[in-house]
């Protein structure tokens, strides 16, 4: 059983020596890593040179800062033929030594799925997921209920996914939400409670960066949209728990944007399924009362 670990990274030389290390420490040795350069300008180059002539390692400079999407998706064309698991692991995170091991194990002992889900802790050690049970098997409406299950999880799926077409999509910059929705229309995902990653919180995400622009606010709002269209009637059907925050983004996005109208209409839907959440509340004060400052 052979794991292609796919890590994006983009101007995160401070952190992905670690993460590289994390896994050339792994207890189970039979797998490559594939480093996606999503057009870093730091040092990241320079710092891939000492890996240059170990043969597990796949170094992909692109050209272009193009999104962790366009990232994952040009790793994905990269995995060797003798693949048979693809793990994604960010950046400036660490697998602990005996994460490709347990993946190994939890697989071979549930053998008839493709898609799994592995725990992960924070630094100090306070989970960063929650599922019903250890091994709970989640199908498309228990997904997107998410009461069942939530949280940070590292993803793990066969090769033979990949080989049917599934890809992030390219029009946003992260909300994988999006394409996991659309994966488990068509695979059940097991989640293992056996923690495998270290998720740190010393960096900004690749897709939530520190500084807030016009082109990130362009991009949630964007990516709520595409969500809300591929998923809210379902999302709806189902109760899922995701609806009214997904609604009281949009408001507050396209408020944000200077598009009240569109940010009361999604506010008030918002309204409609959690009538006593305060952050709805305030898309409306920020309406009429446009001296509120944004919280993060």
């Amino acid at each position: 059983m052979k794991f292609s670990i796919i890590t994006p990274t983009y101007n995160r030389a401070h952190t992905l020596e670690r993460t590289i290390n994390s896994i050339l420490k792994q207890n189970y040795q039979n797998f490559e890593m594939i480093i996606i350069d999503d057009g870093s300008t730091d040092k990241t180059s320079e710092l891939m040179m000492q890996y240059k002539d170990n043969p597990q390692i796949k170094y992909i400079n692109s050209s272009k800062n193009q999104g962790v999407n366009v990232a994952r998706n040009i790793g994905f064309e990269h995995i060797a033929n003798d693949v048979d698991w693809i793990a994604l692991l960010d950046s400036d995170d660490e697998f602990f030594p005996d994460a490709l091991d347990n993946m190994k194990r939890v697989i071979e002992e549930n053998n008839r799925y493709n898609y799994y889900r592995f725990a992960e802790i924070y630094k100090e050690g306070k989970k960063s997921c929650f599922a019903k049970s250890d091994n709970f098997v989640a199908d498309y409406s228990s997904t997107i209920r998410g009461e069942d299950v939530y949280g940070g999880w590292t993803a793990t799926f066969h090769k033979s996914i990949i080989d049917n077409g599934f890809k992030f999509n390219e029009t946003v910059s992260g909300f994988e939400s999006i394409d996991w929705f659309e994966l488990s229309k068509k695979e059940k995902c097991l989640y293992s409670l056996r923690v495998v990653k270290l998720y740190q919180t010393d960096t900004s995400s690749l897709t939530r960066p520190s500084k807030k622009d016009w082109n990130f606010y362009q991009n949630c709002k964007n990516g709520n949209e595409l969500l809300f269209k591929n998923h809210g009637e379902d999302m709806e059907k189902f109760g899922s728990k995701f609806l009214p925050s997904t609604l009281y983004e949009l408001g507050k996005l396209h408020i944000i944007m200077g598009e009240k109208r569109k940010g009361l209409r999604y506010t008030l839907k918002a309204v409609k399924h959690d009538p006593f959440n305060l952050r709805i509340v305030r898309n409306i004060l920020k309406i009429f009362l446009p001296t509120i400052k944004e919280a993060n």
